[in-house]
């Protein structure tokens, strides 16, 4: 079955962007400071961060890479950010080499209780 994507690549805009996390972790590593092995308390709208073991210090841009049930996040948009509802579905994305020669055009498989696109 073919169908006609411009309909999902034309709802994109010049304002919407998409960065994977491959991709951002590549962009940021040379001259951004990570923090591995610890972890934030507290957040400061002026970026003051507290740490739990390191000193605090101030940041222009924190970013919180710690998961679903992230603790930054938690401390930044409230208890309420962690309330969701599954809605049957898992999504997952990752990039592989364009190995069938798609070009613009998604590739479906659909199965008993799966569906996975390329």
């Amino acid at each position: 079955m073919r169908a006609d994507l411009s309909k999902i690549f034309g709802a994109t805009s010049e304002r919407h962007v998409e960065i994977v996390r491959d991709n951002l972790s590549e962009i940021y590593y040379d001259g951004v400071e990570y923090v591995f092995g610890d972890s934030v308390t507290e957040l400061a709208p002026d970026g003051e961060v507290w740490f739990e073991n390191a000193a605090a210090r101030r940041f222009d841009l924190v970013v919180g890479a710690d998961g679903l049930h992230s603790n930054v996040r938690r401390l930044v948009f409230g208890e309420e950010c962690h309330d969701h509802a599954f809605i049957g579905a898992y999504f997952g994305a990752l990039t592989l080499p364009n190995a069938p020669g798609l070009a613009r055009e998604l590739l479906i498989h659909v199965g008993v209780g799966r569906t996975a696109g390329l």
